[in-house]
């Protein structure tokens, strides 16, 4: 057999199974092949035929190496490829880098660049696969593209800072899960580069979470619903949860805050309270507070003057419903006020037409209001309707048992309070003066009136100028009167008469007959006047007299309800006589409808 042929016959045997070896078997001609074996075959046949010795176990005759212990041989091929007889190690470049001195240290070395055009491999056959790189080398291993224009480098193996640096985004196709460390309390780390954390997913067994330890801000722009009538509502905002929230510091917010829970606040019987939101801290709200429905404050603590109490308000309150104050023995409500000008301590505005502005009731014996201060109490009734529709009106007694009403007096000088007017249980009233005090009825203008006996009885005080002519002497007093109604009245005139003091006095008896006698007349010669008495005093040198006279105003007719007017003037008086002021009390009894 010739070298060529025992060389060719040591290759390895074909393997059926390897698809690579029959594709190239199937792609390499066959006189090609053959070429390739001659030229090894010559190579081997003018070496030193020292250098070769037959391999025992095959049978087949091999260059060795120059040490003739070595049963396998070191394999050079034209100085490129160097294959250690001892190792087996193969290391491709130049001879002087891998030589019978400098074996490869793996069992495939390359100097220089590789290229792979199919597929690269790992069989554990001979235990576990592994990539090792360089130590303390900043790019250990570099995964790039071989792009002429813009070349990206996608990862690289930094074992100094003993880190995988990646420098193109990090994209999922497929599976698209990223596993932590399950069980431990940084399970997966986020870190800067300094190795401060800054998101840890702890991942032990029933209390796993994230941990955040630096700011997160959200820019994103999307606003929260309004409303949580809309389902998909929840999934609208910058920030969604479907848990629990909890802030371990303070929380500020640009935009509003609904809270769309509907939880009521309530009160359990330990006092704890509950409710759509809880604040275990004070609540400070700058602007107006609107509550749909009620507020309850729990405190107990009762107002001062100081600003305590369990409610505090700056300014003034606006209720437009029921109150109710109410406490224990003490006092209910008290006001505090100083005010420099005039003003109300309390104002109470009734606008309805059957509203009361204020209204207490007590079941004590000390009675529903009581009033103390160091000057004045005043109590105001009025309106702005018709004349005589505001008042104060005060009522002792119920619909059981009628009541008194009592105004008191009190001083040092008395010693305890004492009765001036009294209204008592049986409906009589009882006016007390002190010993020496008048009891005086006055009014603001010229004519004071007192009504009495269900008017059957008026009395009226006045002032009038009185002329010396019938025909424009004022009325001195006038009386109306029903048909066949008919009064006495008694007249009382003091004045000053030609700079002399006169006095009158005069009793008249008036009926109303229809315009028939004896009712009176002015036309009749004499008048008609219905005087049945009159004393007239005046000075011995003052001339004329004064002359009363009465007038029925038959404008409607004579027959129905008319006035009589009574009028006073001077008769006969000085050419110098022209008014003069009359101070008159005039008295009518009877039955009449009404004097003025």
């Amino acid at each position: 057999m010739s070298l060529t042929s025992r060389l060719f016959s040591a290759t390895p045997p074909f393997d059926p199974g390897d698809t690579r070896m029959r594709s190239r078997s199937r792609g390499m001609k066959r006189h090609g092949f053959v070429c390739i074996s001659l030229v090894l075959g010559l190579l081997f046949a003018y070496a030193p035929t020292a250098q070769s010795q037959p391999y025992a176990t095959s049978g087949v005759i091999i260059p060795v190496s120059a040490n003739p212990s070595m049963t396998r041989p070191d394999f050079s091929a034209v100085g490129r490829l160097w294959i250690d007889g001892v190792t087996g190690n193969v290391g491709v470049g130049d001879l002087a880098l891998y030589n019978s001195a400098v074996a490869p240290s793996s069992r495939l070395e390359v100097d220089g660049d590789a290229q792979i055009r199919g597929d690269l491999r790992f069989n554990d056959v001979n235990g576990a696969n592994a990539v090792t790189v360089p130590g303390s080398a900043p790019a250990a291993l570099t995964i790039a593209d071989d792009d002429s224009g813009t070349p990206t480098t996608y990862f690289t193996i930094n074992s100094v800072s003993k880190a995988t640096e990646v420098h193109a985004p990090l994209r999922f196709v497929g599976d698209q899960t990223l596993g932590a460390t399950p069980n431990l309390p940084a399970g997966l780390e986020v870190t800067d580069g300094a190795g401060n954390a800054m998101l840890v997913f702890d991942t032990q067994t029933g209390t796993s979470n994230v941990i955040g330890h630096v700011p997160v801000n959200v820019i994103d722009l999307t606003d929260a619903c309004a409303t949580s009538v809309d389902t998909a509502c929840v999934v609208k905002a910058s920030v969604v949860t479907d848990g629990g929230l909890v802030v371990g510091k303070k929380t500020f917010m640009t935009g509003t805050l609904r809270v769309a829970d509907l939880t009521d606040a309530s009160t359990d019987v330990n006092g704890d309270v509950d409710g759509a939101v809880r604040i275990a801290g004070g609540l400070a709200v700058e602007k107006s507070l609107h509550v749909k429905e009620k507020i309850r404050v729990l405190s107990d603590e009762d107002g001062t003057s100081g600003g305590g109490g369990a409610l505090f308000v700056e300014g003034g309150a606006s209720v437009h419903g029921y109150v109710f104050l109410g406490k224990d023995t003490g006092h209910s409500l008290m006001l505090d006020t100083d005010f420099v000008t005039t003003a109300n301590a309390v104002s109470i505005a009734a606008t309805g037409n059957d509203d009361a502005g204020i209204a207490l009731t007590s079941s004590g014996t000390n009675g529903g209001i009581s009033l103390a201060a160091s000057e004045t109490v005043t109590v105001t009734g009025q309106s702005d309707g018709s004349p005589g529709s505001g008042g104060v009106t005060l009522i002792g007694g119920g619909a059981s048992n009628a009541g008194v009403i009592k105004l008191q007096q009190n001083s040092a000088a008395l010693g305890s309070p004492t009765d001036r007017i009294v209204v008592g249980a049986d409906g009589g009233v009882t006016v007390s003066v002190n010993a020496g005090a008048d009891f005086v009825l006055n009014s603001d203008g010229s004519a004071t009136r007192v009504v009495s006996h269900n008017g059957r009885v008026v009395e009226v005080s006045k002032v009038v100028s009185i002329t010396a002519s019938a025909g424009t002497t004022p009325a001195l007093a006038t009386i109306t009167l029903n048909v066949n109604q008919a009064v006495t009245v008694s007249i009382t005139a003091h004045l000053v008469f030609d700079a002399a003091p006169a006095a009158l006095f005069a009793e008249l008896a008036i009926g109303h007959f229809s315009g028939n006698a004896p009712e009176p007349d002015p036309t009749l010669t004499p008048p008609r006047t219905g005087v049945t008495r009159a004393n007239f005093m005046k000075g011995d040198a003052v001339a004329g007299t004064l002359e009363l006279l009465v007038t029925p105003d038959d404008s409607g007719g004579a027959g129905v309800s008319k006035d009589f007017v009574i009028s006073l003037y001077a008769a006969g008086a000085a050419g110098s006589f022209t008014t003069a002021d009359v101070t008159a009390v005039v008295r009518a009894q009877g039955n009449f409808v009404a004097m003025q």
